[in-house]
């Protein structure tokens, strides 16, 4: 389960994320608990009920049947900054070959999932 909430914390992020404390985390707290309530599929939430929601709805859809190496190329992937790392480099740090990181890359959802997450980044720093 995964609950999403967008602020600023009002301290310095701790290690232990069960330990954070301030407005942000305590709704994302909250979604999260929303998020276990539910009888829906979908084990993600973002509060807020705006287009982003939707977002995470889908992402979460899509996300929910990725292969184990899948999960883990996606999570590469998804905290390089500006996710701009290459297949390549990613072949090299987990042992794969380029052909099988894209391939599985590709079949997650990638260039979607990066690009609407870079359409939501563009419209938080405006």
């Amino acid at each position: 389960y995964i609950g999403i909430a967008v602020g600023i914390p009002n301290s310095e992020i701790p290690i232990d994320l069960n330990t954070a404390t301030g407005e942000t985390f305590a709704r994302s707290g909250a979604e999260l608990e929303v998020t276990k309530e539910t009888n829906l599929p979908v084990r993600m939430s973002f509060g807020g009920h705006n287009p982003i929601d939707s977002v995470v709805i889908l992402a979460a859809h899509i996300s929910q049947d990725w292969t184990p190496t899948q999960a883990e190329l996606m999570s590469i992937t998804l905290n390089s900054p500006k996710n701009d790392i290459r297949y390549t480099d990613i072949a090299k740090t987990v042992g794969k070959s380029r052909q099988t990181v894209t391939k599985s890359l590709i079949a997650a959802g990638d260039v979607a999932i990066s690009l609407a997450l870079r359409r939501i980044e563009r419209g938080y720093a405006q």
